[in-house]
């Protein structure tokens, strides 16, 4: 925690990361604008977790609800839908990709899909489609995890965030 040059470096090492993810995507964008294909596909960028990059002194990913590894990002490029350069505080979940990617296929989803579809925000920003998220984590990928409490389930409203963590063996 106080090796000041070992933060800068993850710190570089996650912009580098950004950087590259970036690029990648800069090649599918200008590949599906070469190939005359970028007015019929939807382009959607997301990962399943931020980064602490240090703060509250942590780094990587863990069983906590900082707002640093819940804001996850999500970009959409559908043609005829969405305005290049909007931003949205609407919350959504990863739940709804799949019920967003059914909705702009112009098919309903299958009943076993139980996201809610972002399309009405994709086309108006201000619109929101959650009043709430549930989330839920119990997975613990280290050793020095299994010693802590590290299940949790929570809700969050935009506004508020409660978080319930269970001790080890469900205490």
């Amino acid at each position: 925690p106080d090796d000041h040059k070992a933060w800068l470096r993850h710190l570089d090492y996650y912009v580098k990361l950004h950087q590259l993810g970036d690029r990648s995507l800069r090649t599918i964008l200008d590949g599906l604008d070469a190939c005359g294909a970028a007015d019929d596909t939807v382009v959607i960028f997301t990962s399943d977790h931020g980064d602490m990059c240090g703060s509250h002194g942590l780094r990587s990913k863990g069983p906590f609800v900082y707002e640093e590894i819940m804001n996850v990002p999500l970009y959409v490029r559908a043609p005829g839908v969405t305005l290049a350069g909007t931003v949205t505080d609407s919350l959504s979940s990863g739940v709804d990709i799949s019920a967003t990617i059914c909705s702009l296929a112009g098919v309903e989803a299958p009943p076993s899909v139980k996201g809610v579809d972002l399309t009405p925000v994709l086309a108006d920003p201000s619109v929101s489609v959650r009043e709430q998220v549930l989330f839920a984590q119990d997975s613990a990928h280290t050793t020095n995890i299994q010693r802590t409490r590290y299940a949790l389930r929570g809700t969050f409203d935009g506004r508020y965030k409660y978080a319930r963590y269970y001790g080890v063996g469900g205490g």
